[in-house]
């Protein structure tokens, strides 16, 4: 996923682009399902969950909301954190 072909190519048809990338069939459902959690219980590495989480228009909240059980809206509103002293901040 980290090529822009290849992602071209997974958004074309996901289960061909899977299979041909030797994923099983336990693994296909997880992807089919964006089931980010069981992704990683499988054994999948943050960084390749993101990326493909990426590639179908999902982001890291997403995933963390998956995780916790709620969502997305429901996550980013549990922790209000703000970034604050960075050059050219007010902060």
């Amino acid at each position: 996923m980290r090529k822009p072909d290849n992602r071209a190519a997974f958004l074309a048809d996901e289960a061909a682009y899977m299979r041909a990338a030797d994923l099983s069939d336990d693994e296909i459902d997880l992807v089919r399902q964006r089931d980010w959690t069981g992704l990683m219980r499988a054994g999948g590495h943050l960084q390749s969950v993101l990326k493909l989480a990426a590639t179908v228009g999902q982001d890291l909240w997403h995933v963390g909301a998956h995780n916790a059980g709620c969502t997305k809206d429901e996550l980013v509103a549990a922790c209000p954190r703000r970034v604050t002293g960075l050059p050219g901040s007010d902060g």
